[in-house]
């Protein structure tokens, strides 16, 4: 497999395993104590970033953009760097889960200055991250482990292998 079709499922697999995660941030975010339901992080990014200028909706098209665009960019910086994501995936996954939110909440966000540090927030909504980020990484590497051909299941390896003529 070619390092640029790896890149692309990774991608493919960041960009999907977006969807469950914003799901469940969704629905965390309801479960939340009144005090600690302010908005979550990709909007809290997003209105910081645009100086809250842009209309209710087009701030939450531009979150959602973002909010995929990064999932995305992190399952194609998964994919290049984990060497055969698609083994022990479930472990793989999680580890990338906890990763992605350190360097994220902990690092990337409070140093341009855009967030306050993970720590700094509720424990429940660390948590709720936490969780929500894992829900990514499983289903992220759950994602790749179905289609890459290196996995004796992969949906990809099945269609490349070659088909042996039983005439």
């Amino acid at each position: 497999m070619t390092r640029s079709i790896k890149l692309l499922l990774g991608i493919l697999g960041g960009l999907s395993a977006t969807a469950p995660m914003t799901a469940t941030m969704l629905t965390l975010h309801r479960r939340l104590p009144a005090p600690s339901r302010y908005p979550l992080p990709p909007r809290e990014i997003t209105s910081k970033i645009t100086n809250g200028s842009l209309s209710d909706g087009n701030e939450s098209l531009l979150t959602l953009l973002a909010h995929f665009s990064y999932g995305a960019t992190m399952g194609g910086i998964y994919a290049g760097v984990v060497r055969r994501p698609e083994h022990r995936w479930v472990v793989k996954g999680g580890i990338a889960a906890v990763i992605v939110w350190a360097v994220s909440y902990l690092v990337l966000l409070p140093v341009v200055r855009v967030l306050r540090p993970g720590h700094e927030h509720p424990p429940e909504r660390s948590f709720l991250m936490i969780v929500a980020h894992f829900v990514w990484g499983l289903t992220l590497g759950g994602f790749l482990a179905a289609v890459l051909p290196d996995s004796s299941r992969g949906l990809v390896g099945k269609a490349l292998r070659p088909q042996r003529d039983h005439a």
